[in-house]
């Protein structure tokens, strides 16, 4: 299978929560879903031992192979020739599996406030104004307006460098907002909600939620979905305070579920 094609099956399997054979067979390695690998079958296809994998056809064995292979020699996983079906991640794994997957903030702390940024950068830097709002999508802001961003978590220091690098010096202000002010006519649990989309993601979670929730126990196939759809919806999750959030937020719930299914991890 050429790479592109084998990049599309695993976004395809994973819910777009990673799109490599490493990152893939990492993740699976890191919840335990019963042995990685064994053996192909008489018709060659790589299969995981209890788990109902049949979107994963077009994933063979020497793939998965080739995948723990390489993450062994990068030192992100161990194991032996004898427990090659159940690997180890190592802490080196652990950093790589947490730069690639999104990880639930059981903590959020927040100072009670919500930061503005503006800027005025003329048409001729258009480059520039283009590589700051990327960079403020990066960095977890959302656009209230064209040239006005908020965000809940200070952004002065990681702003403030990128405005040197880049030379926007004076074309960049960061105000603040205090929880029990307006902004308009908006509370700012109001402006939060709407310059997020909160609705959306909490019609999602409660989607989640509606299909796991009467599950007293996992089996390995539900425990692989459970992870692909939780991870999912929360890289959409900006992961905001607590505080800000409503009081029903379904994500709570969900992140309940991904706990029980995942033993905790």
């Amino acid at each position: 299978m050429k790479n592109k094609e084998l990049q599309k099956e695993i976004l395809t399997i994973s819910e777009g929560v990673v799109s490599t054979a490493m990152d893939i067979t990492l993740l699976l390695t890191f919840y335990g879903l019963e042995a990685i690998m064994k053996p192909p079958t008489p018709k060659g296809a790589w299969q995981a031992r209890g788990a109902a994998f049949e979107d994963w056809e077009q994933i063979n064995y020497d793939t998965i192979k080739d995948a723990l292979h390489r993450l062994k020699n990068k030192g992100l996983v161990q194991y032996t020739r004898e427990t090659i079906t159940h690997p180890q991640i190592t802490k080196q794994g652990l950093k790589r599996l947490e730069s690639t997957v999104p990880i639930y903030d059981k903590k959020r702390v927040w100072d009670e406030k919500v930061y503005l940024v503006t800027y005025d950068i003329p048409k001729e830097q258009k480059n520039s104004r283009e590589r700051l709002r990327y960079y403020l999508k990066k960095i977890g802001c959302g656009r209230l307006q064209n040239s006005v961003w908020i965000t809940p978590f200070n952004p002065r220091g990681v702003l403030e460098n990128f405005i040197e690098k880049n030379d926007l010096k004076g074309a960049v202000i960061i105000s603040s907002v205090g929880d029990k002010e307006n902004v308009g006519e908006e509370t700012l649990k109001e402006l939060v909600s709407r310059v997020y989309c909160l609705d959306d993601l909490h019609w999602q979670y409660l989607q989640f939620n509606k299909k796991y929730f009467r599950y007293k126990k996992f089996k390995a196939e539900v425990r692989q979905q459970v992870i692909f759809d939780f991870l999912s919806t929360l890289k959409g999750d900006p992961q905001l305070p607590f505080k800000l959030l409503p009081s029903d937020w379904a994500g709570t719930e969900a992140y309940k579920i991904f706990r029980k299914a995942t033993k905790g991890r």
